[in-house]
């Protein structure tokens, strides 16, 4: 079955201006089977002193906003808990949007410099004492971290050394008959030994940093520890928009930069997918760019798993009517289940068994089919075929609007992708039933599908791969 889905999609417990449960009606509403939340973890930025984590320079603490930590993970899931209670049938998926890293320049006399705070990953699936563990920078934990000794030295010389004034001394003056004693403590330098003792102890806890944010440079390790750690939790993880655009802001006496970062597609690994469609000008999806060269890489052996695409709708309050990105049903992603549950939508997700989609409410068009074929082997998205030297195969693609507007003439523009290259284009109105014979050189391959009708219509596939020289 397809599943129409809304994903990243904040509520209140971050930036969203709605309840869970108000989202859950507002879906239904939208005709959606599936509700994909992205609250924000954590958006806080610190500029500290040197080892006081948690001290920061005045002016200089930017806590943009509140995330799901703080609002309480339990009380997130509870949140969303109690929305599937009030909206049945409908799924609702509890992720969150998390920045693993960010880093300063400059200084604060001659000005800072905030880079990559909106550089972000979305992770699925995970339980509440999962998200509590997230390796991301501002939630180092003492289990999360790789301790650093020397942040504990402090602490302990200056704890030490208050004990050592606070024991009991004697000062004895000898009289003629007698010897007078007085116990004498420095109270004020051991209270002061013992307060910046405790201060550094509270500061430099857990005495481990997850990256450090002064080092001035660019740093991929962060976003692929993040990565990695939520597929060792059995979830899945997506980047979020890697080609948006923001502009400067000044805030907190700093000036926030984050710009596009389409190479950190080819820089991590492991990740499930990333937002190939969303509300801005997208060039990675474009043959031969950073999508099909991943794609490439995994064919090679060089990449553990092939990324796939979804859409984005980054959907905080409906405006400007309630239609096309400013609403909850424009861009879809149509998930591929066997059944509708939380779990099929993970391994949709997980496996690539899904498409991306905009249209312009309340037209929608559907891919009702995009397979391989030979004989009696086939694939879908997602999907692999194994077969013999020189087989040729069929591709089966076929595009139908789902709910019929009264005029429907309307032209599309499909193409089919091998490897990174267009190889057949057709254009046609609605509906599509499209045979493509093909016979590949021996070796691995993959075949996707990009089709628009100008900005008010667009689809991406995820690929289907194939291998000639192997054994049926």
């Amino acid at each position: 079955m397809q599943l129409a889905s809304a994903i990243h999609v904040h509520s209140s417990f971050s930036n969203g201006h709605y309840q869970v449960a108000d989202l859950a009606r507002m879906a239904q509403e939208s005709g959606l089977d599936v509700l994909v939340l992205t609250d924000s973890f954590l958006t806080t930025a610190t500029y500290s002193l040197p080892l006081f984590d948690k001290i920061a320079v005045e002016g200089l603490n930017r806590q943009v906003r509140p995330g799901v930590r703080d609002h309480g993970i339990e009380t997130y899931f509870e949140a969303v808990e109690q929305a599937r209670r009030t909206a049945p049938g409908l799924i609702i998926l509890a992720g969150v949007e998390v920045k693993p890293y960010y880093y300063w320049q400059g200084t604060p006399w001659d000005g800072l410099t905030l880079h990559n705070f909106d550089r972000h990953l979305q992770a699925f699936g995970l339980t509440a004492e999962q998200l509590r563990q997230l390796p991301v920078i501002e939630n180092e934990t003492w289990s999360n971290t790789s301790k650093r000794p020397i942040l504990f030295v402090p602490p302990a010389l200056l704890l030490l050394l208050g004990l050592f004034l606070l024991r009991k001394r004697e000062a004895s003056t000898r009289l003629r008959y007698y010897k007078l004693a007085r116990v004498r403590r420095p109270w004020l330098p051991a209270c002061l030994s013992l307060g910046a003792g405790l201060l550094l102890l509270w500061g430099g806890y857990p005495f481990g940093r997850l990256a450090d944010p002064y080092s001035g440079q660019d740093d991929i390790g962060p976003y692929q520890r993040l990565i990695d750690y939520v597929e060792q939790c059995g979830g899945v993880v997506y980047w979020s928009y890697p080609e948006a655009r923001y502009g400067d802001v000044l805030s907190g006496g700093a000036r926030m930069v984050s710009g596009p970062h389409p190479q950190s597609l080819l820089l991590s690994d492991g990740y499930h997918g990333f937002e190939g469609l969303y509300g801005d000008a997208i060039t990675v999806t474009q043959p031969g760019r950073e999508w099909d060269q991943a794609l490439s890489q995994y064919l090679m052996g060089a990449r553990r798993r092939p990324p796939y695409v979804d859409t984005g709708i980054d959907f905080h309050y409906l405006k400007q009517g309630g239609r096309g990105w400013y609403s909850l049903q424009g861009g879809q992603t149509i998930l591929l289940a066997d059944e509708k549950s939380e779990s099929a939508v993970l391994e949709a997700m997980r496996s690539g068994s899904l498409y991306a989609t905009y249209q312009e409410p309340p037209e929608k068009v559907r891919l009702a089919k995009f397979s391989l074929h030979s004989g009696d082997f086939q694939a879908g998205m997602g999907e692999s075929l194994r077969l013999a030297s020189g087989t040729s195969l069929q591709v089966k693609v076929s595009l139908d609007w789902l709910d019929r507007p009264t005029s429907d003439d309307t032209a599309f523009q499909i193409d089919l992708i091998r490897d990174g290259q267009v190889v057949q284009s057709l254009n046609s109105r609605l509906p599509i039933a499209w045979r493509i014979e093909e016979t590949p050189p021996d070796g691995k391959h993959y075949y996707r599908l990009q089709a628009s009708s100008g900005r008010s219509y667009q689809l991406l596939s995820n690929p289907i791969f194939v291998e000639l020289g192997g054994h049926e």
